[in-house]
């Protein structure tokens, strides 16, 4: 009687061993699963965030070139018609 209460006993352990360790196995995908996403999201909100400052950065060259091509034609207007002059002095 006592051999087969140890072998259940035995039988029950490692039946809770082996569910231990697939639950661990589970946690330790899901972790991974987890880590995966949260870089892939870090690599995403980089890029849209790359993006935007070049963006605004070419936003910015555009309008420096238009207040450049401004100035000029102001001044050449300006020259032209001999108003530079009386605009300095």
């Amino acid at each position: 009687m006592r051999k087969e209460v140890v072998v259940v006993v035995v039988g029950v352990l490692v039946v809770v061993v082996v569910v231990l360790v697939v639950v661990v196995i589970v946690v330790v995908v899901v972790v991974v699963i987890v880590v995966v996403v949260v870089v892939v999201v870090v690599v995403v909100v980089v890029v849209v965030v790359v993006v935007e400052v070049h963006r605004v950065k070419e936003e910015r060259n555009i309008l420096h070139a238009i207040k450049r091509k401004k100035a000029t034609w102001i001044g050449h207007i300006l020259s032209r018609n001999c108003l530079l002059r009386h605009v300095i002095i």
